[in-house]
């Protein structure tokens, strides 16, 4: 017997299944009762149907102080048998394995599905049924039992495994299947059908996934959507915000929860949409961010996608979008991107203008500097955060950085000069203070700033409104804290 409690000792610690089993047909004490079971499937010499019947016994037993010792006592059996006799014993278990989980009700349902899944799978080592028509047969019979009750199975907690594990230990056919309920049910269980799908589908089934997504998104941004779901935010949602935000507020939260699930896929589709979603003012800020964002990685296949992110960077598109637009300019060809940015530039505010040149100069050499910095703004418009944050980039090149940008210090317009300080704001070190000191009294005026505004946190009411300002209160202290320059490729 210490062998059986080893085995109760072990299923202390799992989950509890069930109580609602039907009674065991024999009176006796259910520990007794399950050890006899469990023998009997583990005997040499017993016949197959005997130890499958067994089996079948000890799958149906009561659960015994709320743990499901008749399952896990069968498993251990079950492995402990050669492999031809676990085999064979497995094989003739499956078929009424099967035929009790077609006619299975909720209460006697779960239990064989724990069971099912335990053939299966191949979570614990390799799966305990292998013969491929038994197999076949046994998920066929699970898949039935899991799309008899989605929504139910979702819900139910007290099984040994949640409906997760079941699909995978079902496969892809059931993956398939799952397409296309993603728009029925709770809308909190898209994103956990969707993993499912992009775990444990083929391509096609991905694609389908992608697709279904796709159309759902679109219907949620629809005002029929809206009034499709007026009664129940109305019924659910008690908070005094007005009708209308409520309605907004809910659209708003379902949508996202799509878009979780559609970053699972990518694809043309979600890339397409992800463009769309994010030029549609009707959405909100947040949702058309999430949007586009879930178009990542997918936007090579999109001939005009360039233009459509470049598009996003106006002053009418909320800077979050044009965020994420600059971010996704980053993996195209800069002969594609420079003509586009350039001609943007002038109708661009300075942090709109600051994500275009950024995300230009990332694609950028070294050589293509001059160009760039001839194309800055006159300095009434320029803003001394660009400047950081364009010498910042220009640092990261490879070449004579410094020999190029100390020509333009010594001479040229304000914003290129502002620009190639700011780089050393970013990558000078303390040994460099010397040369660059030597312009701390240049009066050459630039907008003006307050020092907490232009990131120079530290003369919070300072004033700066010369490139001599500009080097003293910002450039100097950030170099001063630096030893050595960093290394290419570290944050400044």
């Amino acid at each position: 017997m210490s062998g059986i409690r080893r085995i109760a000792a072990l299923a202390a610690v799992l989950v509890s299944c069930s109580r609602r089993q039907p009674p065991p047909p024999v009176d006796l004490d259910p520990e007794d009762r399950a050890a006899r079971l469990a023998a009997v499937v583990a005997r040499h010499g017993e016949a197959v149907e005997a130890r499958a019947g067994a089996a079948m016994d000890l799958a149906r037993l009561e659960p015994i102080r709320g743990r499901c010792l008749g399952t896990i006592l069968l498993v251990d059996a079950l492995r402990d048998l050669p492999a031809d006799e676990r085999a064979s014993v497995a094989a003739a278990l499956a078929p009424k394995l099967a035929a009790a989980l077609a006619g299975a009700t909720a209460d006697t349902g779960y239990p064989l599905a724990d069971l099912g899944f335990l053939l299966l799978t191949d979570e614990f080592g390799p799966p305990l049924l292998v013969e491929a028509a038994a197999a076949t047969r046994l998920k066929d019979e699970l898949t039935n039992w899991l799309f008899g009750d989605l929504d139910g199975r979702w819900a139910y907690t007290n099984n040994l495994y949640a409906p997760e594990r079941l699909f995978h230990a079902v496969g892809a056919s059931a993956a398939a299947k799952l397409v296309a309920t993603f728009a029925t049910g709770p809308a909190a269980q898209i994103d956990r059908k969707a993993a499912i799908v992009a775990r444990d589908g083929d391509e096609a089934a991905r694609a389908a996934a992608a697709a279904k997504l796709v159309e759902i998104a679109e219907a949620i941004g629809t005002d029929a959507w809206l009034v499709k779901h007026k009664g129940e935010i109305e019924r659910d949602d008690a908070s005094p915000a007005p009708p209308a935000e409520k309605l907004r507020a809910f659209q708003d939260a379902s949508l996202r929860g799509v878009l979780a699930a559609m970053k699972r896929f990518g694809g043309g589709a979600v890339a397409r949409y992800g463009l769309q979603a994010a030029a549609n003012p009707a959405l909100s800020e947040e949702s058309r961010a999430a949007a586009l964002a879930a178009a990542k990685g997918q936007l090579a296949g999109v001939d005009d996608a360039p233009q459509k992110l470049v598009a996003l960077l106006s002053n009418e598109v909320p800077l979050a979008v044009g965020d994420v637009a600059a971010e996704l300019l980053r993996p195209f060809a800069r002969e594609r991107l420079a003509p586009l940015i350039f001609e943007a530039l002038p109708k661009l505010d300075w942090q709109r203008r600051r994500l275009a040149l950024v995300a230009l100069l990332r694609v950028s050499k070294l050589e293509h500097v001059g160009e760039i910095l001839d194309k800055l703004p006159d300095a009434a418009d320029f803003h001394l955060l660009e400047a950081e944050a364009y010498g910042a980039c220009i640092g990261e090149m490879s070449g004579p950085v410094e020999a190029l940008l100390d020509r333009r210090i010594d001479a040229g317009y304000a914003e290129a000069r502002l620009t190639a300080l700011g780089y050393y704001a970013s990558w000078g070190s303390k040994r460099q203070i010397a040369a660059i000191a030597r312009h701390d009294r240049d009066p050459q005026e630039v907008p003006p700033c307050d020092g907490a505004d232009c990131g120079c946190s530290a003369k919070k009411n300072r004033r700066i409104k010369t490139v001599g300002d500009f080097v003293r209160l910002c450039v100097i202290p950030r170099m001063a804290k630096r030893d050595e320059k960093p290394d290419r490729g570290a944050a400044p």
